[in-house]
C-alpha cells in the first residue's frame, strides 16, 4: 500500500542524512502536505487525496496526532510590544496554524517591521512551534516544561509501532549517552521522558 511504501520511504532515508538534509528534507515534504490538503478541499475530500494525506502525515512523525506543550515560562507578546489585544489574539491564531520554518520565518519577519525586535518572552513562544513539530516527530503527545524539568509523554498505545521505531531507538541511545540529564520513566501507565536543566524552549 502507499502507506507502507511511505513508511519503507521514511525508514531508509531519514538515517542517511544529515542536519541540514534532513531538514530540507521534510521541510519539502510539508510544503507538499499542504498543498495536499489544499487540494482535498477544494475536492470535497477525494479519497485518493485522503490517502495520500495520512501517508504525508506518517512520514512527518504522525505516530501522534498532535504534541501539546505547557510551561511555566514567560511566553507571549507582550501589551508594550503588541498594543491592542485583538492584533494579539490575531497574531496568536495566525501563529497556532504554523507549519513550516519558512513560514515562521516569514511570520518573525512581518512581527519585526511592524513592532521592532521580537522581545524574549514573544521570542519563547515562536519557539514553541519548532518544539511541537519536534514533539510530534518523537512521539510525544505532551511536553511539559516546568521548573527546568522538562517532560516529554509518549505515545500512549503501547502496542505502537512507533516503540519498534528508529525513533524511539534514537531517543533511547540519548538517554544512554545523557544518564546524568534524561530518565525514563513509566507514571501512571505513561512512558515519559524526564530532561534536567532545561531552561528555555531557544
Amino acid at each position: 500500500t502507499l502507506t507502507d511504501r511511505a513508511r519503507i520511504c521514511s525508514a531508509t532515508i531519514t538515517p542517511y542524512l544529515n542536519g541540514t538534509a534532513k531538514i530540507q528534507y521534510f521541510r519539502g515534504i510539508t510544503k507538499f502536505f499542504k498543498y495536499i490538503c489544499k487540494l482535498e478541499t477544494k475536492s470535497n475530500n477525494n479519497m485518493n487525496l485522503r490517502t495520500i494525506k495520512k501517508d504525508i502525515e506518517y512520514v512527518l512523525g504522525a505516530f501522534v496526532e498532535d504534541c501539546s506543550i505547557e510551561s511555566d515560562l514567560e511566553m507571549y507578546f507582550p501589551e508594550m510590544y503588541v498594543p491592542g489585544s485583538s492584533e494579539r489574539m490575531l497574531l496568536y491564531r495566525e501563529l497556532d496554524s504554523i507549519v513550516t520554518d519558512d513560514d515562521l520565518n516569514a511570520y518573525r519577519k512581518r512581527l519585526e517591521d511592524r513592532f521592532g525586535p521580537v522581545p524574549e518572552p514573544g521570542e519563547e513562544l515562536l519557539q514553541v512551534v519548532m518544539l511541537r513539530r519536534l514533539g510530534r516527530a518523537l512521539g510525544c503527545e505532551k511536553i511539559v516544561l516546568k521548573q527546568s524539568i522538562m517532560r516529554m509523554q509518549f505515545v500512549s498505545n503501547e502496542s505502537s509501532m512507533f516503540y519498534k521505531s528508529a525513533v524511539f531507538g534514537n531517543v533511547l541511545n540519548f538517554v544512554g549517552t545523557h544518564p546524568r540529564r534524561c530518565e525514563l520513566k513509566v507514571k501512571s501507565g505513561k512512558n515519559l521522558l524526564i530532561v534536567k536543566s532545561v531552561d528555555s524552549v531557544t
